[in-house]
């Protein structure tokens, strides 16, 4: 049951024309962080910090920089660990 071209499940729908107001906000929100975060700035903001809190503000951000792991089942990591430790103890 395709839609014919300009069509859409939703008659109701945005009319077309109307901008995204969420991607405007995105784009918006990220304008003014390309402006107010240079590295540099951020480099002499994290300068100010003393020890223990430029560490906190560097965990924080590690979520951000490192991708996702994903959960892993115990069993299945239980098998995979005793097949690697056979593999390792193989004369």
């Amino acid at each position: 049951m395709p839609f014919e071209k300009g069509e859409s499940g939703n008659p109701a729908g945005r009319p077309s024309g109307i901008k995204n107001k969420d991607k405007a906000l995105k784009i918006r929100i990220e304008e003014l962080l390309e402006e107010e975060f240079t590295p540099s700035k951020i480099k002499a903001l994290l300068d100010e910090l003393k020890a223990q809190q430029k560490l906190d503000v560097l965990i924080k951000l590690i979520p951000y920089v490192t991708p996702t792991m994903k959960a892993i089942d115990a069993v299945n990591q239980s098998e995979n660990v005793n097949t690697l430790l056979e593999d390792l103890l193989k004369p």
